[in-house]
């Protein structure tokens, strides 16, 4: 049990006193048990509502209806690609966007 004193001292005390300490410190070891086994639980509950968090309808048997509509979808790599092909470079040292140069072909000219 590990009290903070002496056996003379625990001797000398009531018996209904030392029945009443024996008595809280098996109900601390109790609690102390009872918090590991929360803990466990909250660990397992907290990692099983991250996995829900994950899921939507492109990963899951849910329907699309049933996804947020305030997280947006991550945007794949193929995506973003093509969104910076589309996207104006400017020319270095350049402020404004100028068109690209036509391509000119050599073709008889049919007015000649």
């Amino acid at each position: 049990m590990g009290l903070p004193f002496s056996k003379e001292d625990w001797e000398a005390t009531p018996i209904a006193v030392q029945h009443f300490i024996i008595e809280r410190e098996k109900a601390s070891i109790e609690d102390k048990k009872t918090i590991a086994e929360l803990s466990k639980c909250v660990e397992e509950l907290e990692r099983l509502v991250e996995k829900l968090l994950k899921c939507n309808s492109s990963n899951s048997d849910q329907p699309p209806l049933s996804d947020s509509p305030y997280r947006k979808p991550g945007v794949s790599k193929e995506k973003e690609k093509s969104r910076r092909r589309g996207k104006i470079i400017l020319e270095q040292g350049s402020s404004y966007w100028s068109p690209p140069k036509l391509a000119t072909y050599n073709t008889p000219s049919l007015l000649a």
